[in-house]
């Protein structure tokens, strides 16, 4: 089974680098039930990386104005997941049955996993990270 440290180690390896260069730092990792999460913040924006022990997988959320409103992935206007993102970019289904379930390390493995979420995010997300553009997943 995979540990806490060993994700945010994998985590790190993959998205410090690439978060730092649009001002995101490294805030921390935590066990919250079957979940690990790890945590980057900028201002008052937050980046949650999620691994389901449960079900070796993978979850990626952006949340904004996290003073005023807690981060929750169930609240639509402050919350946006990458794959719900992706799906209303491309304009297409966008499921997890697909393709995200693809590249899960289930499938692929954790390094391999997270690799690719970074592509997914450099192709799909740069306007969120430079803060230039914004909908919560409820708002899609």
């Amino acid at each position: 089974m995979l540990l806490l440290e060993e994700f945010e180690k994998g985590v790190r390896e993959v998205f410090d680098l690439l978060l730092k260069g649009y001002g995101y730092e490294f805030l921390h990792s935590q066990e919250v039930g079957t979940v690990y999460q790890t945590d980057y913040i900028k201002d008052d924006n937050m980046i949650r990386i999620e691994y389901s022990k449960k079900n070796d997988y993978i979850s990626f959320f952006f949340f904004k104005k996290i003073f005023v409103h807690p981060p929750n992935t169930n609240e639509g206007k402050h919350t946006l997941p990458l794959n719900n993102l992706i799906h209303y970019l491309k304009k297409r289904r966008y499921y997890h049955e697909e393709d995200y379930d693809a590249f899960m390390p289930s499938k692929i493995g954790l390094k391999k996993s997270l690799e690719k979420l970074s592509q997914l995010l450099q192709e799909y997300a740069g306007n969120i990270l430079k803060g230039k553009r914004w909908k919560g997943w409820g708002q899609l």
